[in-house]
């Protein structure tokens, strides 16, 4: 609905800019006040409409003080990883210290990866790391935060695959959500399985 209201703020807003523009005398040639008015109002149009009709979201804080987190604690020893494929962010298979696996996939994984500028590395790896928390929203079921407080794993290997999602859906026969404990499976057989679909 909000996204619905900005939308038509900002084509009522542009429509009354053009309906100015149209009355003024087009056989004078416009100023440079003119056409600072214009470039002023037109940027307070499309503010406007994002600051009134942006999409409120809670803070962990609110989210916490209404019951809607759900915190759990892992220690893990290992990891590896799948490249992003079509912007879904990239996959990580990370082996938990009761030798259980646990599946985690989305774009706010990046938050967490070393970035470089170059072979400058600007921001060192978090995740995936020996001891970790997850705050996840209990109706809605996205990571609200992941606080990283071990030793950074680096991933063994990282495999590009293409659809990976896909293809893990046919290895496990329903689609793998983020933050699933992968039961039944070893590590080691799991990474050397996934290797064969890698390109």
């Amino acid at each position: 609905m909000r996204v619905v209201l900005a939308g038509i703020l900002a084509v009522f807003g542009l429509c009354g800019l053009v309906a100015i523009v149209s009355s003024l005398d087009w056989f004078k040639p416009p100023t440079l006040l003119h056409l600072l008015i214009f470039s002023a109002a037109f940027i307070l149009i499309i503010l406007l409409s994002y600051y009134l009709f942006r999409p409120y979201v809670p803070s962990r804080e609110e989210l916490e003080k209404a019951g809607l987190i759900e915190t759990t604690s892992h220690h893990a020893v290992r990891a590896f990883r799948i490249e992003d494929y079509n912007d879904e962010g990239p996959h990580y298979f990370v082996k938990l210290q009761d030798g259980s696996i646990m599946y985690f996939v989305g774009q706010y994984l990046y938050d967490y990866e070393p970035v470089y500028d170059g072979y400058m590395l600007c921001k060192p790896r978090n995740f995936p790391c020996t001891n970790f928390s997850i705050y996840r929203h209990k109706q809605h079921g996205y990571v609200v935060n992941l606080e990283c407080r071990g030793k950074p794993l680096e991933p063994e290997v990282t495999y590009k695959i293409k659809e990976p999602i896909s293809k893990l859906k046919q290895l496990f026969g329903h689609e793998l959500q983020d933050g699933v404990i992968i039961a039944g499976w070893r590590y080691d057989v799991l990474r050397d399985l996934l290797q064969e679909s890698s390109q």
